[in-house]
């Protein structure tokens, strides 16, 4: 079935709603984007959806803010929920020093920060991602945005680190305002004769995208009915928070004969 990114957007408020994100929307958006844009986000969000949980105390603390790198704790939560921070905190500490990274610790579903990178490289920052995807083999997959463009490159290769060094909990942001600091850091860990499994263009992206919005997304059946069951606790919540508060038909006490 294809939906609209108005239809797909609703549901997904409703279903981060009922898992207790703070910002909601902020997690749709991450979905939606990455849907649209061909990287299998309701996929994802499938695998991890019924895990999903987030708290409004403590959510993530920096751990060490030193020139060279910050370190995020993020309490195993996922990037759905602390995504957006941490570029922001990334962001603030480039404008500031030219060139900030930023570890993020104990992080989960971490494909999903592309999205907050797109919003704020569009408003002309340079910036990336970096994580591993465990396996057999383990892959590395690294993003890079120009600024001033709200698609990336993006790259997928196996990993030639030493298996102890392998962590799939970790994501590695940067933003720089010379993209030179970022794709050194790409030659760092991907040597030239490192083949691609896969190799996105940002061109390829935005086909994508603008298919999904002239056509409608495509949503498989399956995964739209389980979050329509995930996004009725929603409705259920509000009906009986409103009977509570004394909504519903006029029973009480009226003027009359």
């Amino acid at each position: 079935m294809r939906v609209s990114s108005n239809e797909l957007g609703s549901l997904l408020n409703r279903v981060f709603e009922g898992q207790g994100f703070v910002d909601f929307e902020a997690a749709t958006k991450q979905v939606v984007w990455l849907q649209q844009c061909g990287l299998q986000g309701l996929a994802h969000l499938a695998d991890c959806v019924d895990k999903l949980e987030q708290s409004s105390d403590s959510l993530v603390q920096l751990c060490d803010d030193s020139a060279e790198q910050m370190s995020l704790n993020c309490y195993h939560n996922s990037t759905l929920a602390v995504g957006g921070a941490a570029v922001d905190l990334a962001l603030s500490e480039a404008m500031q020093t030219g060139t900030a990274t930023l570890r993020l610790e104990h992080c989960h579903n971490l494909i999903f920060i592309l999205q907050p990178l797109a919003e704020r490289a569009s408003r002309g920052m340079n910036c990336m991602a970096h994580w591993q995807v465990a396996g057999s083999p383990v892959l590395e997959h690294l993003a890079i945005f120009p600024a001033g463009d709200s698609y990336p490159n993006y790259l997928v290769w196996e990993s030639l680190e030493p298996a102890a060094r392998h962590r799939d909990d970790t994501l590695t942001l940067a933003c720089s305002d010379a993209i030179e600091a970022l794709e050194d850091y790409k030659e760092q860990y991907c040597s030239s004769g490192t083949p691609y499994l896969a190799q996105v263009t940002a061109a390829e992206f935005q086909a994508n995208e603008r298919c999904s919005l002239d056509k409608g997304i495509a949503v498989d059946d399956a995964v739209w009915q389980r979050l329509c069951l995930l996004g009725e606790r929603v409705l259920v919540a509000s009906t009986e928070a409103s009977r509570s508060r004394g909504a519903g038909p006029a029973d009480s006490g009226t003027s009359g004969a």
